[in-house]
């Protein structure tokens, strides 16, 4: 009996010191970290410097383009449609992301401003919530796109007006001779008084040597135009 409860006391002090921590081993159990999910991203038809086009916007916007060809009575092949519909959306996203970046942005009341003009025009509220239905639009969608196209029209117009509506021009003629030789020949000629449109015909007596009237940069020869 004594060796039996000796026994019993030897396995539960084993059992004990299985259990303590061994020296050294302080730190080296795997942490328990919780990690939040994180939302799959929906699927995209494009990026544009960073923002996404979503593939569901580009195929709505693929119904309503062949809708409107098919009302037309225009055939076009699908890889042109495609095209003309993401060209569409990626110069949106182009016009709105430079919008952005002047700190231009189309607040709520912009937006029903807007709205309201547009049911004014279409004939009532009504009249434009039936346009947005049968064109695949919602509310959310209609406001989100008016959002977006109001600000890619201030850009346009921001861009316009920064065009310049004159340039220098100059109205020049050209005579082109074979070697240098020749050149020298019809230098004299000009330095002693003849004209050069005169000499123009001579070479070239279809145009005169005419190359009309040019803004810089037009030319492709950089030494013809930096003389004219």
């Amino acid at each position: 009996m004594k060796f039996r409860k000796f026994a019993i006391i030897l396995i539960f002090i084993l059992i004990i010191s299985a259990c303590e921590p061994k020296e050294g081993s302080e730190g080296l159990s795997t942490p328990v970290t919780e990690t939040t999910p994180t939302a799959t991203e929906a699927p995209m038809a494009a990026r544009v410097n960073g923002t996404g086009i979503l593939l569901s916007d580009y195929q709505t916007e693929m119904q309503r383009y062949q809708a409107a060809l098919a009302e037309l009575g225009i055939e076009e092949e699908a890889a042109d449609s495609s095209k003309a519909v993401l060209d569409e959306l990626i110069n949106l996203a182009l016009l709105v992301n430079a919008a952005m970046a002047q700190n231009y942005t189309v607040d709520d009341g912009m937006l029903e401003e807007r709205i309201n003009q547009l049911a004014e025009e279409s004939g009532g509220m009504e009249a434009l919530r039936s346009w947005m239905s049968d064109n695949a639009y919602d509310e959310q969608s209609f406001r989100e796109t008016l959002r977006k196209w109001m600000a890619a029209t201030w850009m346009q117009g921001q861009i316009i007006s920064a065009v310049p509506t004159t340039a220098e021009q100059v109205h020049a003629r050209q005579i082109l001779v074979k070697s240098e030789n020749e050149a020298n020949a019809v230098l004299r000629q000009l330095q002693a008084g003849t004209s050069f449109e005169t000499l123009a015909y001579q070479y070239d007596p279809l145009t005169g040597g005419e190359l009309g009237w040019f803004p810089r940069t037009y030319l492709l020869q950089p030494a013809v135009e930096e003389a004219a």
